[in-house]
């Protein structure tokens, strides 16, 4: 059971008194308390009436988004849920997955939410519950509407069912948390057409007749590098894909418009050698994805492997672990 879960205008709901209790259990003095306390309760807000602002009402709840400490302490507002889940977990009313000797249950990042846990209708109906016992004490409320509900190995009818009766949305895979296609088989060209959109919105055609040769060359080497950089740290780009984005960046390097059948003045594997052989310097795609992949076997043995994600891959590929990242 994968159970996504939407908040209702999370940073919002935030309840000081729960807030401060929080800071009470992890161990926080009454001063620093008091500090934190007063940077909340001192907040003041207005509302906009057809472009006027109202008079000036001071604020019972929430965190304000865009300040330094909100994402800080809203993390210590859902740490609250995850001692619940845990706690439901030791008492036998929640049941997560098992990967040999690790049980999971759930991934919590800022207020995206994630639950994984046996496919029965009583694990569905305990976690509902204890989101609605979290919402009385935390202010936090979860939008039913909105969240989601999927099965692996399921039928989707009877992920239908659960849906129906719990209030939420059937899905199935692939589904998308963190803007990561979970479940997809990325070795497919057509899983990556997101990223080929994005190469292509960001190369206008006013962009490349408008800058210099040299400005292209900025632009190709840090922005649109940098575009695919959270998809190629996660998965091996294919082939193809990787020869369709090296042909947008070197028409745009060129200047050559879409229908264009000019021949580049110099070979593209070239303008991508370092300056030192006569290049520009600017980064392979394929090579910044095979280094943003490296980087996963780095951090599992420069951490020694007690991050969850890395005992997590160790649960699956064993001792191969380092040889699969």
């Amino acid at each position: 059971m994968v159970f996504k879960i939407d908040f209702a205008k999370a940073y919002d709901s935030v309840s000081w008194d729960y807030l401060d209790t929080m800071l009470l259990f992890m161990g926080f003095g009454y001063k620093w308390r008091q500090w934190i306390r007063n940077c909340l309760t001192s907040t003041r807000s207005s509302v906009l009436i057809n472009g006027s602002p109202t008079c000036e009402f001071n604020i019972g709840r929430g965190l304000r988004q865009g300040d330094p400490l909100a994402p800080f302490l809203f993390i210590l507002v859902m740490e609250g849920l995850h001692v619940f889940v845990e706690d439901a977990i030791e008492n036998g009313l929640y049941s997560g997955i098992r990967l040999k000797t690790l049980e999971i249950s759930h991934f919590f990042y800022a207020d995206d939410a994630i639950f994984l846990g046996q496919w029965t209708e009583r694990n569905i109906k305990n976690i509902v519950m204890l989101l609605k016992v979290f919402h009385s004490v935390s202010g936090l409320d979860i939008n039913i509407s909105k969240c989601s509900i999927l099965g692996v190995g399921v039928s989707f009818d009877e992920v239908s069912r659960f849906a129906n009766f719990t209030g939420c949305k059937p899905d199935r895979l692939p589904f998308t948390y963190l803007g990561i296609p979970v479940g997809a088989n990325m070795s497919r060209v057509r899983h990556w057409d997101k990223i080929l959109g994005k190469f292509q919105k960001r190369l206008s055609n006013w962009k490349r007749n408008l800058l210099s040769i040299g400005g292209r060359s900025t632009l190709v080497s840090s922005v649109l590098g940098s575009l695919a950089s959270y998809f190629f740290s996660m998965f091996p780009v294919p082939v193809k894909i990787v020869k369709t984005l090296e042909s947008y960046r070197s028409r745009f390097f060129w200047g050559f418009k879409e229908n264009d059948k000019k021949i580049p003045w110099i070979k593209w594997n070239q303008v991508l050698a370092s300056k030192e052989s006569g290049g520009l310097g600017i980064e392979s795609l394929l090579a910044m994805n095979k280094a943003l992949l490296y980087k996963w076997r780095w951090r599992i043995v420069s951490s020694g492997g007690d991050a969850i994600w890395a005992k997590i891959v160790k649960a699956i590929h064993g001792s191969e672990a380092l040889g699969i990242v």
